[in-house]
C-alpha cells in the first residue's frame, strides 16, 4: 500500500516554502524528509527544532516530502534511493 505524501519544492511552486510551513503547522505529529539530493535525505519530525522559520529563508529550496506515516515515508525513500534516509538527531520522534 502506498503512503500518502505531500511534496514541496520551489523548483515547481514559487509558494512551496509557504505551503510547507502551513503543512507543518497543520500536522504537528507529521514527518518530512529533506531531500538535498536523490541520495542525501534526512527524516525529521514536524516539530524539529532545526527548522528555522525566520524570513526570508526559503524552506523549500530542497524538496520536502511530508507524511503522517513515518514508516511509510521511510519506505517511500527506500524506493527512490539506494541509501536509506538519515534520522535527525534533534528530533525525538524521527
Amino acid at each position: 500500500m502506498d503512503v500518502e505524501v505531500f511534496a514541496f519544492h520551489d523548483a515547481r511552486d514559487d509558494r512551496a516554502s509557504e505551503r510547507f510551513v502551513k503543512w507543518i503547522d497543520d500536522h504537528p505529529d507529521g514527518y518530512y524528509i529533506n531531500c538535498k539530493t536523490a541520495k542525501k535525505m534526512m527524516l525529521h519530525g514536524s516539530s524539529c527544532s532545526g527548522v528555522i522559520f525566520d524570513p526570508p529563508r526559503n524552506l523549500a529550496k530542497h524538496k520536502k516530502i511530508c507524511s503522517l506515516d513515518r514508516d511509510g515515508l521511510v519506505r517511500w525513500a527506500a524506493r527512490r534511493s539506494d541509501e536509506p534516509p538519515k534520522f535527525c538527531k534533534r528530533c525525538p520522534s524521527a
